[in-house]
């Protein structure tokens, strides 16, 4: 007597809930796109009877690009530019940015600017790491990316370079890279699935030796463990993740920004750093575990690594039963599939897998004996992208 069974399993459509979030103060120098407290970066002015002179001060502990626009000029010298552009040292005051120059001391003067800023120095910053990044996560935790590079939620423009850890309010963030704290925000307890909850971000900025700048978004309400002028240490205890701002799932917002003279701070490509230290590219759909150099080696399994030859010699028992069925473990977004023989007889099975976005790393159809009473390992299936659906359905006959 032969008969047929069948099993299936269906992953649904990935669906982006998370917003990413532009940590750069200015792009291209608009209004700066958060507020943190009082200004860290304001223009002073000493007016005198023959002349007019501004000064910068800048509480951060980096450097930042200013440019100081001039809307009115009436009574003086009109200056060489009507922009100007100048970097201000980290933790400065009164820094000379311009001077203008009254024509006659006994006509009446005015001015009028504006004035914009971004952390950093586009004239020596690059970036230029000397290895890949840790993923932003404690020793031994493993987390997918739900929304990678050019996502197609948020990150795009200056924000493109960006990932998405789709992780649990509370999930400990580690340092992907040494570097100096520069800001931070964590009084917020708000987020929202739209844009007008941005303001209501919890982040963490961090300047690297080269000049570029990380930024960790969305960290619960008092969730950051650092202050401003800290040095951490990659891999060092940086916070505690959230779901604050522009947010609509809990998560942690990654990226790299390089101070660049067209756009202000704009995000560049980066690689994490894999099981063996060698450096992997940030995907979409894919889990990404972090393993600090120095600590004791972890045990925890990435589903994609998992090989055929991991089961070579596997032996189960299968619960009795009046007929056999399919057991499955799920690593990840991998699926390891078992037969499960609970019946007094040893079976010939024939088995064949119907995928759609997977890929079986063994032999389709396949043909196999089941021992009576015994598990036995069939086969691992992997998405092909697992940034989309996925679905796989096995049907087998047996005698």
């Amino acid at each position: 007597m032969s008969l047929s069974r069948y099993t299936d399993c269906m992953k649904p459509i990935l669906r982006t809930t998370a917003a990413a979030f532009l940590c750069a103060v200015l792009a291209a120098f608009p209004v700066p796109a958060r507020a943190v407290g009082p200004e860290p970066v304001r223009m002073t002015a000493d007016n005198l009877s023959d002349r007019s002179v501004l000064y910068a001060d800048n509480e951060l502990p980096c450097p930042v690009s200013l440019a100081l626009t001039f809307i009115r000029i009436d009574n003086y010298l009109a200056p060489a530019s009507a922009t100007l552009s100048v970097v201000v040292p980290a933790s400065s005051r009164r820094v000379r940015v311009a001077e203008l120059v009254v024509r006659d001391n006994t006509a009446k003067s005015a001015f009028e600017y504006r004035y914009s800023w971004f952390e950093g120095d586009p004239s020596t910053a690059r970036h230029a790491p000397a290895e890949p990044y840790l993923p932003p996560f404690a020793h031994g935790a493993k987390f997918r990316i739900m929304q990678g590079f050019d996502g197609a939620f948020s990150h795009s423009g200056v924000d493109r370079f960006a990932v998405d850890f789709d992780m649990p309010v509370g999930t400990p963030v580690h340092a992907a890279r040494s570097g100096i704290v520069i800001r931070i925000k964590e009084d917020s307890d708000r987020g929202g699935p739209t844009p007008d909850s941005r303001p209501d971000g919890n982040f963490l900025e961090i300047m690297h030796d080269d000049g570029t700048f990380a930024e960790y978004v969305h960290f619960r309400k008092d969730g950051v463990l650092v202050a401003p002028g800290d040095r951490v240490i990659r891999g060092g205890l940086l916070g505690f993740s959230g779901n604050t701002g522009y947010s609509s799932s809990p998560h942690l917002h990654f990226a790299v920004m390089l101070p660049t003279s067209a756009d202000g701070l704009s995000s560049v490509p980066f690689r994490f750093a894999g099981r063996d230290s060698a450096a992997v590219d940030p995907e979409q759909g894919r889990w990404y575990l972090s393993v600090h150099p120095g600590l004791p080696a972890v045990s925890v399994v990435l589903g994609e690594s998992l090989r055929d030859a991991d089961y070579a010699g596997y032996s189960g028992k299968a619960a009795p039963a009046e007929a056999p069925s399919i057991r499955t473990e799920t690593v990840d977004d991998t699926v390891v599939v078992f037969f499960e023989n609970g019946m007094t007889r040893d079976r010939e099975v024939e088995l064949s897998f119907t995928l759609t976005n997977m890929v079986s790393g063994k032999a389709n159809p396949l043909s196999f004996k089941a021992p009576a009473g015994a598990s036995v390992f069939v086969a691992i299936l992997n998405p092909v992208d697992p940034a989309l659906a996925y679905a796989w359905r096995a049907s087998y006959t047996y005698r």
